[in-house]
């Protein structure tokens, strides 16, 4: 009887020891896989940038040449890819001031409207509803941080890049859309005062060959065919030069 009582507490000693092994194990598993994932989770939140005064200057930078290259480009899909790729760099940015990152998300969802405007079934008041927020969270960080150079986003680009986007979701398959612009005219009426002369205007827009249409883009370069009647004026005592017997 001694025996096997003894025997029993020798096996109960050898399964609470195997127990207690097992446990050791699965807890130095533990700690190495914990240590091994904290490195990669801090390498994750040092890979979020922090949303500082300069860089939120510079994100607003980016905004507008995204918002351009849109517009001039008719809403084409390699700069509304690059829009969606520049919100979703800002949703992961983080920051500690309040102010700069309310701007940041107004930024955003005014940006965020204009990629709905490729909606056929879009809203077309979506940018208006947002806009005024995106100007009050600019003007707060103004107030708050007079040295910060953030510069508001001219609303012209604002617009042509949603009207880029609207004509392209506009757009039905196997329907060709065609543009048809009349009387455009080069040159300078004798009664034009000096400030709007043609050579006027167009030294003051750095010779850019493309000023005269540049706001007309976003319907030209979203259509599948322009049209553009052109009348060429000439300053007193020219004569029109004839080419090809034209």
């Amino acid at each position: 009887m001694n025996r096997k009582r003894r025997r029993r507490k020798l096996k109960k000693r050898a399964w609470v020891l195997i127990a207690v092994i097992l446990l050791g194990i699965g807890i130095l598993i533990f700690s190495i896989t914990g240590k091994e994932s904290s490195p990669s989770e801090a390498k994750k939140e040092k890979q979020s940038p922090e949303l500082t005064e300069e860089g939120v200057a510079d994100l607003s930078k980016q905004a507008e040449d995204i918002l351009k290259q849109v517009a001039l480009s008719g809403g084409s899909t390699e700069a509304v890819d690059e829009l969606h790729q520049f919100i979703s760099k800002a949703h992961q940015i983080q920051g500690k001031d309040k102010a700069l990152k309310h701007y940041l998300n107004k930024l955003t969802t005014c940006l965020e409207a204009i990629v709905s405007y490729r909606k056929p079934s879009t809203d077309e008041k979506a940018l208006g509803k947002v806009y005024p927020d995106y100007l009050a969270a600019l003007e707060k960080i103004k107030g708050t941080n007079p040295s910060l150079d953030v510069k508001e986003i001219d609303p012209y680009d604002w617009f042509y890049a949603a009207a880029a986007n609207y004509e392209q979701g506009q757009r039905v398959p196997d329907q060709i859309t065609l543009s048809m612009v009349g009387d455009t005219s080069f040159g300078t009426y004798p009664e034009a005062p000096k400030h709007l002369q043609f050579n006027t205007v167009f030294e003051k827009n750095n010779g850019d060959n493309q000023y005269v249409f540049k706001n007309s883009m976003p319907w030209f370069h979203s259509d599948d065919y322009t049209v553009i009647k052109q009348k060429v004026l000439l300053q007193q005592g020219q004569k029109p030069k004839i080419k090809n017997g034209a």
